[in-house]
């Protein structure tokens, strides 16, 4: 089985998992900043680039996130076992439809905790009616399978908030470069306009999460993006 396979991998390195603890969990994002941003809707999105792959560390992966593949193994085989590369074009209606699923996806959901909404911490699984940043990626994550894109164009990620919390989203690759579905916000956004640091996602082709390059000490490089907000 795929995750069975990803539960026998370990960190490369004592300073790879030393150096990427921050990036194993997920804290405060159960909907502690109120949601901003415009809620209209038009079909031209801003402009954005690819993010770029960072490094990889085999059996690397968010808190939670190897039971929730063990649970729902169909939603974790495509982007580390695919060798496709996505090509998706979000423009005039895809726009308008991704957009309309963010906006309202962070409506539905009453924001609240793991333990409160499933009984335990660090439990990645979709929101129904209520949970944190990762029970929205994932719910939007199944709207969007639904709608038909390709589950290889669709990343989930974890960053650094500006107030230093670990913060769920999903990305999308697309022809036009990464968006966010992100539930701060409720439209969607280039990713490289959040205010956000430390980037680490689902790698495409590998067994691991791509992580910000190591200096040779072992330590992370703080990726430094200026806030457009």
């Amino acid at each position: 089985m795929y995750a069975a396979r990803f539960a026998s991998r370990v960190l490369g390195s004592v300073k790879h998992s030393v150096a990427l603890i921050v990036f194993l969990t997920c804290t405060g994002c159960a909907g502690t900043v109120p949601l901003t941003g415009t809620a209209s809707l038009t079909g031209t999105l801003p402009p954005s680039t690819k993010m770029a792959d960072g490094v990889v560390v085999p059996g690397g992966f968010p808190a939670g996130y190897l039971d929730f593949c063990r649970r729902h193994a169909a939603y974790c085989q495509s982007p580390q076992n695919s060798e496709a590369v996505p090509v998706v074009s979000v423009s005039g209606a895809l726009a308008e439809s991704l957009n309309e699923i963010n906006r309202t996806t962070n409506q539905e959901i009453a924001r609240t905790t793991d333990r409160e909404a499933f009984g335990k911490d660090q439990y990645w699984e979709p929101a129904r009616t209520k949970g944190d940043c990762k029970a929205i990626a994932l719910r939007k994550m199944e709207k969007l399978l639904a709608l038909g894109l390709p589950r290889s164009a669709l990343r989930l990620a974890v960053a650094r908030t500006e107030a230093g919390a670990g913060h769920a989203v999903l990305t999308i690759d697309t022809a036009e470069g990464t968006y966010v579905l992100d539930s701060r916000f409720a439209q969607m956004r280039d990713w490289a306009s959040l205010p956000y640091t430390m980037w680490t996602r689902e790698h495409l082709h590998a067994a691991g999460w791509d992580f910000p390059p190591l200096d040779a000490s072992g330590k992370v490089h703080e990726i430094t993006l200026a806030s457009k907000l």
